[in-house]
């Protein structure tokens, strides 16, 4: 069995400080206010979540609930927790985006146990907001063992070097992507300049409108760049809805939907 990963943990694993004690000081004991108020914000958010959707008869894992006495024990230790994890070594911390980085987060999550995130459109602000709040500070050419230590603008390549990310039409993997402002264009595996609504487009293409967070699609009577369109709407292939689901009738179809937030962090994954 393996527990499926929380929202909180899966914060911690991609949220990383400025400095290697795990947070940027003012002082001996001070935390800047901005990251205090963050994870005393995700703090109590999780806590909140974890009591409310994790207390079922049917739950099969209730971590925080159990695990301290009261909820303001719980917010206190998670909040510690939180500031002391941010701290992998060659990144920076980008204080300014905090913000920016909850309003995404309650924006995707929000706060009932039993809706679903978000969709893909409100994932791709909290992916960006995420990525963007730490900046790697190893120089070019300079040891590595992961992209997020490098510098902006390069990745972590095979010889545990940063190099430069590849540029338009030059050969890319998905997961590591390229410079600013191109995607990497998984039909050709190569860097192509990022589409935005209104751009032109060729809606014939399998991607016709290549964008970060595949939510654009090519409207066949203007050949311009559009947001994909909601459920019930005329279709002509499954890159036209939002829902990636072209129905038989030619409408736009519901796709599955996601776990709830509950189920995300109260329940067991059985293999």
């Amino acid at each position: 069995m393996t527990i499926r990963i929380t929202v909180f943990l899966f914060m911690l694993s991609l949220l990383v400080a400025a400095c290697e004690d795990g947070a940027t000081k003012e002082g001996p004991d001070e935390v800047d206010p901005r990251l205090e108020t963050f994870a005393a914000n995700l703090a109590d958010w999780h806590c909140s979540m974890d009591e409310v959707c994790c207390t079922a008869e049917d739950a099969r894992w209730a971590f925080l609930a159990t695990t301290y006495e009261s909820h303001e024990a719980c917010v206190e230790a998670e909040k510690a927790r939180l500031i002391d994890g941010l701290a992998p070594a060659n990144t920076t911390l980008r204080l300014d985006r905090l913000e920016a980085v909850w309003e995404a987060h309650l924006a995707y999550y929000g706060t009932d146990c039993d809706s679903p995130p978000a969709d893909r459109f409100a994932a791709g602000v909290y992916d960006d907001a995420v990525s963007g709040l730490t900046e790697g500070t190893v120089a070019a050419e300079e040891g590595c063992e992961y992209s997020h230590e490098c510098a902006p603008g390069l990745r972590c390549g095979g010889g545990h070097t940063c190099v430069t990310l590849p540029v338009e039409d030059e050969a890319c993997d998905v997961n590591d992507g390229c410079a600013d402002g191109l995607v990497c264009h998984v039909p050709t595996g190569t860097c192509v300049i990022a589409r935005a609504v209104g751009d032109p487009c060729d809606w014939e293409l399998e991607v016709p409108c290549p964008d970060a967070h595949h939510t654009l699609t090519c409207d066949e009577q203007t050949d311009l760049c559009v947001a994909q369109y909601e459920d019930g709407a005329a279709c002509l292939n499954h890159n036209n809805c939002r829902s990636q689901i072209c129905g038989e009738d030619g409408l736009c179809a519901p796709g599955t939907a996601l776990p709830s937030v509950g189920d995300q962090f109260c329940q067991i994954d059985e293999e």
